[in-house]
Parts: structure tokens; C-alpha cells; sequence
């Protein structure tokens, strides 16, 4: 066997495979009751099956945040879903951070470390703009 063709196979098996379908679960709605997750998150068995929906509309989170995932910038997700409101977003992006957090308990430290850079970079930005502004 040629090394191309040893190369080949290593490379064939490792490759990542196409997208596959994922079986999405609404959340379980105990008793056909409305479950409010947040101020814009909730889940209504009468809309969507009881997927998490933003409320007031049809829009489903997942789509939202998977467009969000796949590096969709604000504005392209704000005029691809016109009801939808950034607050909206970000509020389930926050959510789904939190689950992460409840289903990965010791990733909790690397989370807390980035959101404080975050808030460290965001306060020197801050601090930036009002020293130009004075």
C-alpha cells in the first residue's frame, strides 16, 4: 500500500462526518403549564410543541442560538428574525450558559474566569471612552 493511500484512510476515519440530525426534546412542561425560563425564554405546550420559544412569538431559541454559534453577526440574526429582540438573545444565550454550567459543574471555575475578563475589558472600555470624552 502507497503512503498516499495510508494517508488516505487515517485521513477518511478521522474526518469529521456531515451534520447529522439532532432529536430535539421540548421541555418537559409539567401538567400543559406555561414554564417562563426568563423574561423573553418560555415554554408553551400550545406553541412550538412546548420548545423554548421567545415570548410572544413562534421563533424557536435553538435556531437563534445556533445561527449565533455559527458566528452569524447581530444584525444578520435581528433581520433574519424582525420580532426578535437582541435582549432576546442574549438572555437565552445566558441560559444556555447556566445549563451548561448545571450539567458541567467543574467547568464552572474556566466560565467565571472568562466572564470576569470580560467584565475586565469591558470596564477598561469603558474607562477609555470617558477619558476621550473629557
Amino acid at each position: 500500500m502507497k503512503a498516499s493511500e495510508k494517508n488516505q484512510k487515517i485521513w477518511s476515519s478521522s474526518v469529521v462526518k456531515p451534520k447529522q440530525k439532532i432529536a430535539r426534546k421540548p421541555v418537559n412542561t409539567s401538567n400543559g403549564h406555561v414554564i417562563e425560563l426568563g423574561k423573553y425564554v418560555v415554554s408553551d405546550p400550545k406553541i412550538c410543541h412546548g420548545y423554548l420559544t421567545f415570548k410572544g412569538t413562534r421563533i424557536m431559541v435553538g435556531p437563534v442560538l445556533a445561527a449565533l454559534a455559527e458566528g452569524r453577526s447581530k444584525k444578520s440574526i435581528l433581520r433574519s428574525w424582525r420580532r426578535l429582540k437582541w435582549e432576546a438573545v442574549q438572555e437565552a444565550q445566558m441560559l444556555a450558559v447556566h445549563r451548561l454550567l448545571f450539567d458541567f459543574p467543574e467547568g464552572k471555575r474556566l466560565w467565571l474566569n472568562f466572564i470576569e475578563d470580560a467584565i475586565a475589558e469591558t470596564y477598561e472600555k469603558y474607562e477609555s471612552r470617558k477619558g476621550r470624552m473629557a
